[in-house]
């Protein structure tokens, strides 16, 4: 039995077609209306630029996807952005978790790191398909020069800078703007981990999640992030948005259950950057393993040395050799 409005029959009764998408009859016969504009399945082109053109400088704006419906869908432009260390764009993942890489970019070590990350916090959070699928764009910026603390979330908006120091303050909050498409950019380095101040290894995939959950609540409430972040803790040693996040972050820690952020033991903000060889690297890198062995085994070498000049002290003198 047919699916009402679904089914094939003549005349106007057919609603879907292309990609699943309704038809609309308000312009031509033959156009389906994706949500962001319409398309006119006749020519194969949208009757208005893509939303998100800027995004896109090297593709027409009437073109639906790249011009290869063969390989690839985009069933609500939702998506998540992600540059290499020049800034340039190098793939984009949709809502469904789709990768879409730009062309001569299969190899960039970008991608290489996003999707090592994205396998690597699977199971445990879901701060990441969060961003891929929510309407707002995130960018991901991934580089290769230091960063403090290995990553960090920048949110897109504006506000009246009454104050004239560049800087949001607590008494510019309700001149606060989001930007309507845009949710911000994470930057993350990701051969950059951390130790926290309670000595507990953090990957800089963990890093990343961390700076995730910032911008998912972004997303939800950027007003709230933008106060909490002004508003410091009842001790004064951070602040509540920070404080927010260590707690969600320490939940993705404890579902890893690999000693990676100290199986959730992280209590504050404090800590130092950490140099790793991988993004899912915890604990020591190969420099410090090499520097850790042979300190080791100097100190092994030492002690010998020490033992077996003690034992020499202690021989008793040959009689001959006494006065």
């Amino acid at each position: 039995m047919g699916i009402p409005g679904r089914k094939f029959s003549t005349g106007n009764n057919y609603r879907y077609g292309f990609s699943g998408k309704e038809k609309s009859y308000e312009i031509t016969s033959d156009d389906y209306d994706f949500g962001a504009r319409i398309y006119d399945a006749r020519i194969g082109k949208w009757l208005s630029v893509d939303p998100l053109q800027k995004k896109y400088p090297d593709v027409s704006p009437y073109v639906y996807c790249l011009n290869n419906t063969i390989l690839f869908i985009d069933p609500n432009g939702k998506e998540v952005i992600i540059k290499d260390a020049n800034n340039k764009v190098v793939a984009s993942v949709k809502a469904d978790g789709k990768m879409i890489i730009r062309k001569g970019m299969e190899n960039s070590e970008a991608i290489h790191a996003y999707n090592e990350a994205k396998n690597y916090l699977k199971g445990s959070s879901t701060s990441l398909s969060t961003l891929e699928s929510h309407k707002k764009i995130t960018y991901f910026k991934v580089i290769n020069t230091p960063i403090d603390g290995g990553a960090i979330f920048t949110p897109e908006g504006t506000f009246k800078d009454l104050n004239g120091n560049k800087l949001l303050d607590k008494s510019e909050i309700f001149s606060y703007k989001p930007d309507l498409n845009v949710n911000g950019t994470i930057t993350w380095n990701p051969n950059i981990g951390a130790m926290d101040a309670e000595k507990n290894y953090h990957s800089p995939s963990l890093v990343l999640d961390h700076e995730e959950k910032h911008a998912v609540h972004n997303l939800n409430d950027p007003a709230s992030l933008q106060f909490n972040r002004l508003t410091p803790t009842k001790d004064g040693t951070d602040n509540v948005e920070e404080l927010l996040t260590i707690k969600e972050t320490n939940e993705t820690s404890k579902k890893l259950n690999n000693g990676d952020g100290g199986f959730g033991g992280r209590k504050t903000h404090g800590g130092v950057s950490h140099e790793a060889d991988y993004p899912s690297q915890v604990g020591m890198n190969k420099k410090e393993f090499k520097e850790f062995t042979i300190a080791l085994m100097k100190d092994a070498l030492d002690t010998k040395r020490k033992a077996d000049k003690q034992a020499q002290d202690n021989l008793p003198i040959p009689k001959k050799l006494l006065p």
